[in-house]
């Protein structure tokens, strides 16, 4: 277990989201960054990713079959851009935030910009 807690403690200061998922879709770790996020998608620590988060975010929370990728997800005013990297030799899929934005007003622009990256 202390391995585990060395790995993610250069997360905890981190100012984007950080998440860990094991392959069952429970959140096994976060830093302070994403409690909002996470409360937002009524997600706690230690629990499965409920299933209508699942649904609105399956480019994050795919389990089955996960790949590398970047998503953009909108939180309130704000776009944030993560990486999801699964690690399948230590069990779990990480989520890690390394942008936020301001969202676009309208949905033309925003779907303007969501399509030009």
């Amino acid at each position: 277990m202390a391995e585990h807690k060395t790995s993610t403690s250069k997360y905890e200061n981190n100012m984007f989201p950080v998440i860990k998922l094991d392959y069952s879709g429970k959140i096994i770790y976060h830093n302070v960054a994403a409690m909002p996020i996470l409360s937002y998608w009524q997600c706690k620590l230690n629990a499965p990713v409920n299933n209508q988060v699942k649904a609105i975010y399956p480019e994050i929370f795919n389990v089955k079959t996960p790949v590398p990728h970047d998503t953009t997800v909108q939180y309130l005013e704000y776009l944030f851009h993560f990486s999801v990297i699964p690690y399948p030799e230590a069990g779990y899929i990480g989520i890690y935030g390394h942008c936020i934005e301001e969202a676009l007003v309208t949905a033309t622009n925003s779907t303007e910009h969501q399509h030009s990256k």
